[in-house]
């Protein structure tokens, strides 16, 4: 059985739009079964006992997805609410030191250092619940715990610094920013000498002095008095009446204060001195926790150690606060308090020989979450402006000079504080040179290369990532400066930089330089996993650094002098060993050389002679990595060197563009090509448009492309699928692209085979041609290789492709032929005529083979839910829609062809597509007849299932309801929004599509059927024990049964689709420019086929059953229905006209007559089958529900019905009709028939209005007119005001005859003249002709036309509005 058929899934959409890539097979769905088998093993583990498989975590992952990691989050919850929700001493609660366990500290710190890990791996982290857990931590006495749970907040709320300039989105810590602010204020204001920096300063100065805090003996009596402030406890109770006690002084009845002196003599620790305050002072809830964080400042004098850690926990607090998305009244009140606490920050890093590095690191990590903060949000940096964080000319000397100490300090060091410490440093001055405020910009013209550039000379490989950090400030600095790239060269730092990547790409490949530092290198052979990453990133950064000092525009030179330089070299390494590095790596490489020949196109021959791109050329030829970096970069690089004859030459000798052939029909790529096909193909693009000596060859290669794909079999013939290719192990230099977001990532360029071996063979053919038709859009926008892939014949080999029955049926079918269609409105109509010929010979063969089938079936019902569907009817079915859709997709610039070609030489294609659409038809019809009477057989029988009825019914609506959305969109009659774009409308039309899979592809997971029919419905009462195969069976027959009826609608909706396209190109002169138009021969040709293929639809009676008898009544009306609706829809040309070419057709070959004549047999038919009332006791309230039962019951002959007053409105309407500029065509037959045409178009539409009038006057004076429903007395009125009101010529302003058009006619004026004993009909019409509300006009108009007897007339009309008010008035 073939693969259901679905719609389109999100992922072309995201594939074309160039954001993230979502494969078919999910990949963000479900995690990583490593990360997966990792939350397993906790989660089984006992909950008492979860620090044991938490312990050894660390992150060993690729790019972090937070929604991966949720259920680990959510057993942590679990934890909490169980071992924390519940302790007094967190809750803070009147018993607050009676809980009857201690606090399980180890197993709370393993699970927030994981927390932490993770966190600060993954993105997506706004999802994020369970703050409340982190309130209750915060409420700890263990400064450890607080530590933990502050630097796990950090990593929540952390920003990312590629994301800031207000495109960053900040996470909100919520209701713990209260506990944040009475943190980071620490042990008071400056003010009142308790400012951060007198605070550590204090405590590190009593541990260098080795003596007690207040000795009896100290000399200074100040700082003995500053002292006791810090330890002491000074809480103030506002609107409180408390008992005051020694320890308090009341100052009011309103405020009391809770004043304990020398806090840090007692012995007693924090919840004990909590539980006296408590109970002394009667303290709230609400301000307990501000209590106990004033007590844990004061007590934390007791020791030194302690106090250290508290410093730590004020600026963990801040750092947090800062970066909080919610915290802006808190942080408003924060500096409100603490205006000055920025240059406490800078006072605390100045202070190298008195304040530890970590308090300073930490301090300098404040300082550049302030900056993060104000740079990415801009009520953040409303509220920071007044923090002194636009630092002045003087503070960003300090910490240049800061900076400069610590980078010459590290020589010999081997102090982590320090290594964090300049790393922190590093982290602030590339966030500052890539920040848009005003400071960022001053400290951009500094001098700060002299101060990166001694870190390029640093060997030791602990500090590698600080070098990498140095190097990356300076590529940013170059990109904003151009006046800092030739400071770098005049420093000699070009040359430092070249010299320093041989370093690590010669340490990398095992080879050893002549340079002393490689001896260090040689002794750390085994580097760490840390250390491998780190110098990962400095060599991708090194090359970047490269390209971006290559830019000079004052200097006209060469960038480098090749000669002496060690680039060349280098590069020629990276090229020979590209496996080793991995595709970042040698897309920077490839950057570079494509960066140096662009700026000096004159140095390729000295490139030549260093083999630079021999190198790069072999690299090509030996394969490309499987990265999306390494594949997007080699057509860049090609033109490169294409700039220059011998380089050119050697791209036409080695064939390298060839390799695209391979990455694109080659299974280890299909994921790399995902993220790659957009760029790549404009890449391509670029090159052939360029390089025009190529683009013959590139044409050939394309059509390579797609015969290979062809040959592609159902079976295992997948290139590379049945034996993946592995990627050389080597590649793990292969390092993850900065739009990660995450530097700390370690992934290695093997995952993707795994990962690659799970995509099936139909999902990897499925994506190989979706990748080629993106890469055939943009190829094909130019002219010249529009025209050499018609010269090759390349559109016979890509319809062969595209019309692979498993590729149509498939889930990704309607993906391809959305992008099919982009490819083709590329030909322009020079290159038209070939597709056009092409497409029709294909579509030709198919309908044959489906008249075939349908031919076989003897006109049985196809669609019948208890029969399994007729693939061989079926399957070419599929490929006709598949074909339509390309044809019928709106702004195609070959419909033009295709009219020429249908016209012409394929005129029996329009006679098989009539045939095919009436039989599809027909079968529609009969659908819907079988599911009404499975809907009324299945309430006769039982009302239990009322619910899943409702879900079928609502299901279909919804189908219907987007199906009428889609029509709306792809109508040419209502579609006329002007300023869209090719590719705009092509991704409103994937939401279009992507919504309507969501109906059909939602019934097919589901197994509801979206016809609302049970698929064997005789089967219902079988046993369970027919097993799971044979129900996957059921629901794969049933789903397969739902799609052919999807496709049986929108092959009815393509068709008629077609055929509004095709009559729009006939009227294209009118739309264009105000001139009469023409009908060429091609045109008279398609519309007479048109109105053959209607007249052979009216004249169709249905077929006979397999029992030999006639089809219901209920299916032909059905069917005579959607033909007038058929009919009905290709004669509209706009909104308000019509097609005179369709409607001359029509009116001459016989069609309108046949719908006129229906139109009477059909409301004649339903006078038959309506209840006339017996007697007057029919009339009551219980017969009320019953007529409306009936309309109910008879809605299938309303349907038709008014599918006919639609039709003849249009008809009689002769402002639809008449148009200055098309009415000509409408005095002499167009197309064959024998029924006499008018003098002029104005008798034309006299004769047809006394045509409708005709066939709708038995049925205006029927005594049963008005128990009809009320809509079709609605439609019936409306035809006959339209043939009352007479012809009136549309008048269209011109360029040569403008004419104004005159007001709506005035009540005052038609009263008026109505007094004068005039008709209100007639005033009407003379102020319309008019053109004024001019009552001198209107006389002179009425008495130069003077009325005819319309005697009778006047009483139709008056009839008419009078059973309008009737009805509504019983309605």
């Amino acid at each position: 059985m073939p693969n259901i058929r679905s719609t389109l899934p999100s992922r072309l959409r995201q594939l074309l739009s160039g954001e993230t890539t979502i494969s078919p097979i999910k990949l963000d769905s479900e995690p990583p079964p490593q990360i997966k088998a990792f939350i397993d093993k906790v989660i089984q583990s006992p909950l008492q006992d979860i620090a044991i498989p938490l312990s050894d975590f660390q992150w060993e992952y690729n790019k972090g997805n937070f929604h991966h990691w949720r259920p680990l989050f959510l057993h942590f919850d679990t934890y909490f609410k169980t071992y924390l929700s519940c302790r007094n001493d967190l809750l803070l609660s009147d018993k607050i030191l009676e809980d009857d366990s201690p606090f399980p500290k180890h197993a709370v710190l393993q699970i927030l250092r994981v927390m932490q890990i993770i966190l600060e791996n993954c993105h997506n982290k706004s999802s994020f619940h369970g703050l409340e857990h982190f309130k209750l931590l915060l409420s700890s006495t263990d400064p450890e715990v607080l530590i933990a749970t502050l630097e796990t907040l950090s990593a929540l709320v952390k920003i990312n610094t590629s994301k800031v300039n207000g495109s960053g989105k900040l996470i909100g810590c919520g209701s713990v920013n209260s506990y944040l602010l009475s943190l980071a204020q620490g042990w008071g204001s400056k003010e009142e000498g308790l400012g951060l920096y007198s605070c550590v300063l204090a405590n590190e100065r009593s541990q260098v002095e080795g003596i007690t805090l207040f000795p009896s003996d100290m000399e200074n009596d100040c700082d003995k008095s500053q002292h006791r402030i810090r330890s002491s406890l000074y809480f103030e109770l506002h609107g409180l009446n408390t008992q005051s006690t020694e320890e308090s002084i009341g100052n009011s009845n309103s405020t009391r204060v809770i004043h304990i002196p020398d806090l840090h003599l007692q012995k007693e620790d924090d919840l004990v001195i909590m539980k006296q305050c408590i109970e002394q002072h009667n303290v709230p809830p609400e301000l307990r926790f501000s209590l106990l964080t004033r007590i844990r400042y004061a007590h934390a004098f007791r020791s030194p150690r302690i106090c250290r850690l508290y410093s730590r926990i004020c600026l963990l607090a801040f750092i947090v606060l800062v970066k909080s998305n919610d915290a802006n009244d808190e942080l408003s009140s924060f500096f409100a308090n603490e205006p000055e606490y920025t240059n406490e920050l800078i006072k605390i890093v100045r202070s190298e020989e008195t304040i530890p590095g970590n308090i300073r690191t930490l301090a300098m990590l404040a300082l550049g979450a302030q900056l993060a903060a104000y740079s990415a949000s801009h009520d953040r940096a409303r509220i920071l402006s007044g923090s002194s964080i636009s630092f002045t000319a003087g503070n960003r000397m300090i910490l240049l000079n800061v900076l400069h100490k610590a980078v010459l300090s590290l020589k010999g060091s081997s102090d982590p504080s320090s290594l964090s410490f300049v790393e922190a440093l590093l982290q602030f001055y590339l966030l500052h040179i890539t920040s848009s405020s005003a400071s960022g910009s001053n400290i951009r013209g500094s001098g700060m290369v002299p101060t990166f550039l001694p870190l390029l000379e640093d060997s030791d490989p602990n500090h590698m990532h600080l070098v990498y950090l140095a190097v990356k400030a300076l590529q940013k600095l170059m990109d904003y400066s151009s006046s800092a790239v030739t400071l770098l060269r005049e420093l000699g730092g070009a040359e430092l930089l070249a010299q320093r990547l041989q370093i690590e790409v010669h340490r990398a490949i095992g080879i050893s330089g002549g340079n002393d530092n490689s001896t260090v290198y040689g002794e750390c052979s085994g580097y760490s996993d840390d250390q491998l990453y780190s110098q990962k990133r400095l060599i991708k950064v090194l090359l970047k650094a490269l390209g971006s000092a290559t830019y000079a525009p004052a200097n006209s030179t060469r960038p480098q002098n090749l000669n002496e330089s060690s680039l060349p070299g280098t590069l020629s390494l990276i090229f020979g060993s590209a496996d080793k590095f991995g595709g970042d790596i040698y897309y920077s490489a490839v950057t570079v050389m494509s960066e140096i020949i662009h700026k000096d196109p004159t140095c390729l021959p000295a490139l030549l002679d260093f083999g630079i791109p021999d190198a790069f050329l072999s690299s090509v030829l030996s394969g490309i990595l499987p990265s999306s970096k390494a594949i997007i970069c080699v057509p860049n690089g090609l033109g490169a060197i294409c700039l220059n004859a011998k380089g050119l030459e050697a791209v036409k000798e080695t064939s390298a563009l060839w390799f695209l052939v391979d990455i694109f029909t080659s299974k280890k790529y299909v994921l790399a090509m995902n993220e790659a096909i957009v760029p790549l193909a404009n890449a391509v693009e670029e090159l052939l448009r360029h390089v025009s000596s190529l683009r013959s060859s590139g044409v050939d290669i394309i059509i390579d492309i797609v015969n290979k794909i062809d040959s592609f079999r159902d079976s295992s013939s997948f290139s590379g699928s049945s034996s993946l290719e592995k990627v050389n192990e080597s590649t793990a230099m292969e390092t993850d692209s900065e739009d990660k977001g995450n530097e700390e990532n370690r992934c290695l360029v093997g995952a993707v085979d795994s990962v690659a071996e799970g995509i099936s063979d139909e999902q990897f053919l499925q994506l190989c041609i979706l990748h080629l038709m993106v890469l055939l859009h943009r190829t094909m926008e130019n002219s010249e290789t529009c025209r050499l892939l018609v010269e090759k014949s390349g559109i016979d080999a890509l319809l062969k492709l595209l019309l692979r029955p498993s590729i149509v049926k498939s889930s990704e079918g309607m993906s391809i032929a959305l992008h099919s269609t982009m490819v083709f409105k590329g030909f322009t109509q020079h290159h038209s005529a070939p597709l056009a010929r092409a497409f029709c010979s294909s579509l030709g063969e198919h309908l044959k083979k489906a008249l075939t089938g349908f031919g076989s079936a003897s006109g049985s019902f196809l669609l019948d839910p208890k029969l399994i569907p007729d693939d061989g009817i079926f399957s070419p079915l599929f490929l006709v829609e598949f074909l339509l859709f390309l044809a019928a997709s709106k702004d195609n610039r070959w419909v033009s062809a295709l009219l020429a070609e249908l016209g012409n030489g394929s005129k029996d294609v329009l006679e098989d597509i009539g045939c095919v659409h009436r039989e599809i038809l027909w079968q529609i019809a009969l659908l819907e007849d079988a599911k009404l009477q499975l809907d009324n057989d299945g309430a006769s029988a039982s009302s239990a299932e009322p619910a899943s009825q409702q879900q079928e019914t609502s299901a279909s609506d919804a189908f219907e309801q987007r199906l009428n959305i889609f029509r709306r969109f792809l109508d040419p009659l209502l579609r006329r929004t002007p300023g869209w774009s090719a590719e705009s409308h092509f991704f409103d039309l994937i939401n279009l599509y992507r919504d309507l899979g969501r109906s059909g592809g939602i019934h097919q997971r589901l197994g509801i059927d979206g016809s609302n029919m049970r698929l064997g419905a005789n089967n219902s009462t079988t046993s369970n024990a027919s097993g799971t195969a044979n129900k996957k069976e059921y629901d794969n027959l049933r789903s397969y049964h739902t799609s052919c009826c999807d496709m049986m609608r929108f092959l009815s909706f393509h068709i008629t689709h077609l055929f509004q396209e095709l009559g729009k190109v006939m009227l294209l002169p009118s739309h264009r420019r105000d001139d009469s138009v023409n009908a060429p021969p091609a045109s008279k040709s398609v519309a007479s086929s048109f109105s053959s293929i209607a007249l052979g639809h009216m004249n169709f009676g249905g077929h006979v059953n397999s029992s030999g008898s006639e089809a219901s009544v209920s299916t032909k009306c059905r069917y005579f229905g959607k033909v007038i609706d058929f009919i009905d829809g290709v004669l509209q040309d706009r909104p308000d006209s019509c097609n005179a070419i369709i409607l001359n057709c029509l009116y001459g070959c016989g069609v309108v007559q046949s719908v006129l004549t229906t139109f009477e047999a059909t409301s004649q038919f339903l006078f038959e089958v309506n209840r006339a009332p017996a007697s007057p006791m029919d009339m009551d309230d219980g017969n009320v529900k019953q007529d409306e039962k009936e309309d109910g019951d008879h809605a299938w002959i309303y349907g038709a019905l008014a599918s006919c007053g639609k039709l003849m409105a249009h008809l009689v309407a002769s402002s639809f009709i008449l148009s200055p500029f098309t009415k000509h065509l409408l005095v002499q037959p167009l197309g064959s028939g024998d029924v006499p045409f008018p003098r002029d178009a104005e008798t034309f539409v006299k004769v047809l209005q006394s045509m409708v009038l005709k066939a709708v006057l038995p049925v205006w004076t029927h005594p049963q007119f008005t128990d009809c429903s009320y809509d079709f007395i609605t439609t019936v009125i409306s035809i006959i005001r339209h043939i009352y009101s007479g012809v009136e010529v549309k008048d269209v302003p011109s360029s040569s005859s403008a004419r104004i058009m005159g007001a709506p006619p005035n009540e005052t004026t038609i009263a008026t003249i109505v007094e004068m004993g005039f008709s209100r009909s007639r005033a009407e019409e003379a102020l319309r002709q008019v053109g004024s509300n001019s009552v001198e006009l209107a006389m002179e108009r009425l008495f130069s036309h003077p009325e005819e007897t319309q005697e009778d007339d006047e009483l139709a009309r008056a009839l008419a509005m009078s059973l309008g008010t009737l009805k509504l008035t019983q309605m």
